[in-house]
């Protein structure tokens, strides 16, 4: 049976549509060639012909020699690409590649660019590996090692999607192959040859100290891939069952971590220790069955072992320290921390080049295109965003960015459902105490002396009202945050640093060069004594390592004994001799660095002024204005949904409690002075001890079945008393007839709306709730919380917007 620990995930395959490369290619190469180049072309180019259509059929991992296909088809291209340029202008090959988004099949992108391609034959290749890493028995070493190696193979395909390819696609390039989910899936792989890694150390019987580190790095990776899964540029592209799959293994992980750091604190006859870990994996454990139930039945019995587990391992450990070690439970927070063990690493696509076309253009000559076509795009580099303005992008994208605010209006809309169920059950206790009284009114006329239910109950329909203003108005508020929202959904969800560099200025070369210096040249020259001066930091690491080694080697103690104290110093002298060449090495080595760093500040001038640096930097911060603004608004949305929640966070608690006493009154009222039976007249002792509601109910019952008539004559004038006020509170000196210490008032310190700050006098405790406010969610730049009470972001690190 699968279990929590045991499921893993694979990647589907894009799908793609038959291409013709051949004709485009043999129409180019005739225009610019011959017709003799051409038919010499021929031959090489039906094998890469022959091979797309292979690749075409390669979507399944189960396909003997699907994956070589695939990696010797991406050597194909990568041979192409420094011979033919393929795209949309007429001097160009014109080859259209089309794919389908692999986890949105019904979305079809057809590009003019070879950079497609091979990110699209990356993703398969990844793809492909993570499929045979699921196929793997991984009930053994040999197949978990063997998936570990697969699943690393998948994470190193996907890096070089996302770090050669994905940036040099067409935009809107497909969400598959985007550097966003490039980078999920790179991570995603990385995490499951760690967790391989775990479980061949479980079969191998390791410690539970390295157990428990690598169970940690595990929930720690889970955890990283769980944030990515929640950004905004990948929200709601993936079916929820993957969240749900990543935040379960983020959790049962933390919890085996647990596991085995109790089982090492046992060896280590820490038997406090143990019993707090396996305390905090059984609360944690919570969590784990809350996200399994959500999954299905097979997950959630695998939890439920899990918790077993940890209940017969916590049971035994209390029961020896109360019978043996006696030592005190230390609390979790406590203890020192486990530290992870990272033991995987991606791993590169390996192969040998493909020697096409070499006779129409040669190798060397191909490369050397291919060296001044990367030095070219180099000078078009992206803008770095300012310093500032990256950390909010990096702490909104921490949080969950738009998604954030749908999780707290979701909230908002949760609570606020509770609110108005709780005061409709609040209204139903009064209604039925009403009804019964009218009952009773119609069955015994003027007989029946009790308080009219509308007088005893009102303070209780009057707090009810306030409430349902308040919530009016909250309201109100909640549809402009709403609109907000809605208006600016899609500038939120580009609030990310990816998203922002992408509108930044690029960097490039003047169009046309006035000066003498090539701008190709000076950047490639920049380059070159930049490479020059890390060879020279390399070189200097290794005379180091000599002057240790020599160092260790130089035991001069003999010659020392054997020398007359006079002569040491020329003994010494001599000795120190053997260090002269080393010397001469770092001397040259530090000159070629300074003559380096003269010729690279020259190199730097020229770029600076040849690509004007300084006025790429200047709109970079124009263009980040933008962004700012958006950033601005965003906060304060966050701000004013953050208040929302705490206000009805506050209503909730009140109206909670206004409903139970509203149940409690009418508990009061019928049980305390039946309806069944006129109230006698004589009054009830004001002097006596009052009790709880619930005590009276039970004191009347008893009164009723010891002495019926003495507890007649008691029940009116007590039913009378509470209803008159008896247990009324003080509002400015004045006794109140509200029956608990509930109540509300107006805006303090002189606010013009009423409803902006509601007081709840609790238990003699005053609770402030701050309610939404329409105005200060129309866009016009004021904030909510600088009126009224100020509220905590609930988004961690955020300032006031």
């Amino acid at each position: 049976m699968p279990t929590a620990q045991s499921v893993m995930l694979a990647i589907h395959c894009k799908k793609t549509e038959t291409v013709d490369i051949k004709t485009p290619l043999l129409t180019y190469i005739r225009a610019t060639y011959s017709d003799r180049e051409a038919d010499d072309a021929a031959d090489d180019l039906e094998k890469v012909q022959t091979l797309r259509a292979e690749v075409a059929q390669g979507q399944s991992g189960a396909q003997p020699g699907v994956r070589d296909t695939l990696s010797k088809y991406y050597r194909y291209l990568n041979a192409i690409e420094t011979r033919f340029p393929i795209g949309k202008e007429k001097s160009q090959a014109q080859v259209s590649f089309a794919w389908f988004d692999a986890f949105r099949p019904s979305r079809r992108v057809a590009q003019n660019n070879i950079h497609y391609e091979k990110a699209a034959l990356l993703f398969n290749l990844g793809a492909l590996a993570s499929q045979q890493g699921l196929q793997s028995d991984r009930t053994s070493g040999d197949g978990l090692t063997a998936a570990c190696k697969l699943f690393q193979e998948a994470c190193g395909t996907f890096q070089l999607m996302r770090e050669v390819e994905s940036a040099k696609t067409e935009s809107p390039r497909p969400l598959d192959i985007s550097l966003e989910c490039g980078t999920l899936l790179e991570k995603l792989m990385l995490t499951q040859a760690q967790e391989c890694v775990y479980h061949k150390a479980v079969i191998d019987k390791k410690s539970p100290n390295v157990l428990a580190r690598l169970a940690k790095q595990a929930g720690t990776m889970y955890e990283e891939v769980e944030r990515l899964f929640n950004g905004a540029a990948l929200a709601n592209y993936f079916d929820k069952s993957w969240g749900q799959h990543v935040s379960l293994k983020a959790s049962i992980y933390q919890v085996e971590e647990l596991i085995q750091a109790s089982r090492q604190h046992r060896l280590d006859d820490k038997v406090n220790n143990e019993i707090a870990v396996l305390k905090e994996a059984f609360a944690r454990l919570q969590n784990t069955r809350r996200i399994a139930k959500a999954i299905g039945q097979e997950m959630l019995d695998s939890v439920n072992k899990t918790q077993e587990l940890v209940q017969a391992l916590l049971a035994k450990a209390e029961k020896d320290n109360n019978s043996i070690y006696l030592m005190k439970v230390p609390a979790f927070a406590d203890l020192p921390l486990t530290t992870g063990a990272l033991l995987v690493a991606p791993t590169n696509l390996e192969g040998t080049p493909e020697h096409l076309f070499s006779g129409l253009v040669p190798d060397n000559s191909a490369r050397a295109l291919s060296k001044y076509t990367d030095m070219a795009l180099e000078t078009r580099t992206s803008a770095a965003l300012p310093d500032a303005l990256s950390r909010e992008l990096q702490e909104i994208e921490g949080i969950g960015g738009v998604n954030h605010l749908k999780g707290i209006l979701a909230e908002i809309g949760e609570l606020r459902r509770e609110v108005d169920d709780d005061l409709i059950a609040a209204q139903n206790s009064l209604d039925s105490d009403a009804r019964a009284d009218a009952e009773a009114r119609a069955k015994h006329g003027d007989k029946w002396r009790a308080q009219p239910a509308a007088t005893a109950a009102k303070p209780y329909w009057d707090r009810i009202q306030q409430y349902r203003t308040a919530m009016q108005k909250a309201g109100d508020s909640d549809q402009g945050v709403l609109k907000r929202l809605a208006d600016n959904e899609a500038a939120f969800a580009a609030l990310g640093v990816e998203a922002a560099a992408a509108q930044m200025p690029r960097l490039q070369a003047p169009m046309v060069s006035t000066g003498p210096e090539d701008p190709v040249a000076v950047v490639a020259g920049l380059r070159r004594n930049l490479d020059a001066l890390q060879s020279l930091a390399n070189e200097r690491g290794g005379m180091e390592e000599a002057l240790k080694e020599l160092k260790n080697r130089d035991n001069i103690l003999q010659k020392v004994m054997a020398t007359n104290p006079t002569n040491h110093d020329a003994l010494f002298r001599e000795e120190i001799k053997k260090y002269d060449s080393l010397v001469a090495d770092v001397d040259k080595n530090l000159a070629a660095q300074d003559a380096l760093l003269a010729a690279t500040g020259g190199a730097n001038a020229s770029f600076r002024t040849l690509f004007d640096v300084t006025g790429w930097r200047s709109a970079c911060e124009a263009a980040a204005a933008g962004v700012r603004e958006t950033v601005r608004q965003y906060r304060e949305l966050l701000d004013h949904c953050s208040e929302g929640l705490r206000f009805y966070l506050g209503m909730s608690e009140v109206v909670r409690k206004a409903k139970q006493e509203a149940a409690d009154f009418a508990f009061t009222r019928q049980y305390g002075a039946p309806y069944g039976a006129p109230p006698p007249q004589q009054p009830y002792p004001y002097g006596a001890p009052q009790q709880p509601y619930y005590q009276q109910a039970a004191r009347w019952s008893l009164s009723t079945l010891r002495n019926p008539e003495d507890a007649a004559a008691r029940r009116g004038s007590e039913a009378e008393a509470l209803a008159q006020g008896t247990h009324g509170v003080q509002r400015g000196g004045t006794p109140t007839n509200e029956p608990h210490a509930h109540r509300v008032s107006g805006l303090a310190g002189g606010h013009s709306s009423p409803w902006r700050q509601l007081q709840w006098a609790v238990s003699g405790k005053a609770h402030h709730t701050a309610a939404w406010d329409p105005a200060a969610c129309t866009g016009t730049g004021g904030t909510a919380t600088s009126r009224g009470v100020r509220l905590a972001n609930f988004g961690a690190g955020m300032g006031s917007g």
